[in-house]
């Protein structure tokens, strides 16, 4: 917008910029408010790109545990693991590796509008499977109302975390750190420690001709 000429502020109410990208360095350690991922190939990976920005990090582990009655279950992670997992039958077994392969071909648009809790118990049947597919949507989208939730739009997020994921180096901090610095060269002017509390629309008049 500012680059368009258009008079931009940003209005931050904490100290830093970023709000949920903000990440806050602990002895050492760089905590993201939540966990925070780029997808690889994304529309946020090719703006960055566009603004010359790059973010450089790395892959996060495939091997991963559950919790299932007080217990560490490894998660499978790829094809041959499914069959060394505790957390599934054999039944769940081949039904996780259809739900995978389903999932890479999936046309989000061909869903419909039916809610995820709608698509997950029509598409899977053992209820095990359907508690990790469950907790792969959440940690996709934040939220744990499949019912409210349009199966669509979580299910593209998914396809896109299983193309891949980058961990960046600092954390999310340094990409909002290196968007404000454009942003200010821009002229934008930003503004910390302000709240919003309401937005109002100015009234636009014509232009005398």
């Amino acid at each position: 917008m500012a680059k368009a000429g258009i008079h931009t502020v940003i209005i931050e109410k904490g100290k830093d910029v970023g709000g949920r990208a903000q990440t806050v360095k602990k002895k050492g350690a760089y905590l993201n408010l939540g966990a925070h991922a780029l997808y690889k190939g994304g529309e946020a990976e090719a703006i960055l790109h566009e603004l010359r920005i790059k973010p450089y990090g790395g892959m996060p582990g495939t091997k991963e545990s559950g919790i299932w009655k007080q217990s560490f279950l490894p998660l499978p992670h790829h094809l041959s693991s499914l069959f060394f997992t505790k957390l599934f039958s054999w039944i769940g077994i081949m039904e996780f590796g259809k739900v995978r392969m389903k999932l890479t071909k999936l046309i989000r648009e061909a869903v419909g509008t039916i809610s995820l809790r709608e698509w997950a118990e029509t598409e899977i049947t053992d209820p095990m499977v359907r508690h990790t597919f469950y907790a792969l949507c959440r940690t996709s989208t934040y939220c744990i109302e499949p019912e409210r939730l349009r199966a669509q739009n979580v299910l593209a997020r998914v396809q896109k975390g299983l193309k891949g994921v980058l961990y960046i180096d600092g954390g999310w901090q340094t990409m909002a750190d290196a968007l404000k610095t454009l942003a200010i060269d821009a002229g934008v002017i930003v503004m910390n420690h302000q709240s919003v509390d309401s937005v109002k629309k100015k009234p636009v008049y014509p232009f005398p001709k």
